[in-house]
């Protein structure tokens, strides 16, 4: 009982996704702010910077195992870090909580992983459904980083989209690093199409919407995965967000769980939460419920994460399937609109 908790997070604090490592950060610090005084000063956060990028991963994730001895990590948030990163927390009996969505790898990865997010493919599975038979555009065209993460999103949707019949008339993906895609978006705007899908995220994503407006695009319909869901798009451009569509993991009820995190986010940092800070902050509740729960039996920890049913989180109503992947009851299509 004198032994301290240590929990590690590993998250992207710096680099082209820090916007989501500071969403994680601030969900992280709401649930530190639920536990008691006496509660803090039995824990032990450590915070590593991965950048989002394999190698500086990999050295965040051996420092926590190996250096501050930690049994427990959040994160790692993008595929890019949880895939080369899983053989260390298995091998090693470390059990990682990844905070970003999983795709088919991650989400059948071993007994010592956790995702309390659901896979991309049931997301953009309702997706490609929404655009085919809730819409005119059949013809739809897709600028795709070019990444595990923006893979998944691409090739489920496309899939999907279409057995259902819908035709993809362009298809372009550009590397992470890149700060131009005129080239990929000229090759779009000559197919003709109805619409675009544009899967990208943090300035990748507002460089997109920028040249697509100068390139005369911008009235496309556009539709886009859950990187829309923050604040800095709607801070930076407004006009060019509005109408998107995409999707997130959510209730199809409103519960008092998402009500409250809502209000406990929007009061400390005055802007509306994204999936991944509420996600965050259920991880870390029920991960350090279980760890006083079990006493720091890692064996006991994995058991009591697969056995979470309809719990009522902060996106939803959750429940952790056999591979200790999240599971809701519905996913929910967002738009902008008035900014």
């Amino acid at each position: 009982k004198e032994e301290k908790i240590k929990i590690g997070i590993t998250a992207p604090l710096t680099g082209p996704t820090a916007w989501w490592g500071e969403s994680i950060k601030e969900g992280i610090e709401l649930a530190l702010e639920d536990l008691s005084q006496e509660e803090k000063s039995n824990l032990e956060v450590i915070w590593e910077d991965d950048k989002c990028f394999a190698s500086d991963g990999i050295n965040a994730v051996q420092k926590l195992i190996f250096i501050d001895k930690v049994k427990y990590v959040i994160g790692p948030l993008c595929n890019e870090v949880s895939i080369p990163t899983e053989n260390l927390f298995e091998d090693n009996k470390v059990i990682s909580l990844t905070t970003g969505l999983p795709n088919n790898d991650i989400a059948n990865m071993g007994t010592y992983h956790f995702s309390f997010l659901p896979e991309i493919g049931s997301l953009m599975k309702d997706l490609a459904d929404y655009v085919y038979f809730k819409d005119e555009n059949k013809r739809v065209a897709i600028i795709y980083l070019d990444d595990s993460y923006g893979y998944e999103n691409y090739v489920h949707f496309k899939k999907y989209f279409e057995i259902n019949g819908g035709e993809i008339v362009s298809e372009e993906s550009f590397p992470k690093t890149s700060l131009d895609v005129r080239t990929q978006l000229t090759k779009i705007k000559s197919s003709n199409p109805d619409s675009i899908l544009l899967v990208a995220y943090g300035p990748n994503l507002i460089t997109i919407l920028k040249q697509m407006e100068e390139l005369g695009m911008g009235d496309l319909d556009k539709y886009g995965i859950n990187s829309f869901e923050n604040a800095n798009l709607l801070k930076e451009v407004p006009e060019m967000i509005e109408g998107v569509v995409y999707p997130i993991p959510a209730s199809k009820m409103v519960t008092e769980s998402m009500v409250d995190y809502t209000s406990k986010y929007k009061a400390k940092y005055g802007v509306e939460n994204d999936v991944y800070s509420a996600n965050a902050y259920d991880s870390f509740r029920l991960l350090y419920d279980a760890i006083n729960v079990c006493e720091y039996d890692s064996d006991c920890v994995v058991s009591e994460l697969l056995s979470i049913k309809e719990y009522e989180g902060s996106n939803g109503i959750l429940t952790v399937d056999s591979r200790g992947v999240g599971v809701y009851n519905g996913v929910m299509l967002k738009t902008v609109k008035d900014g």
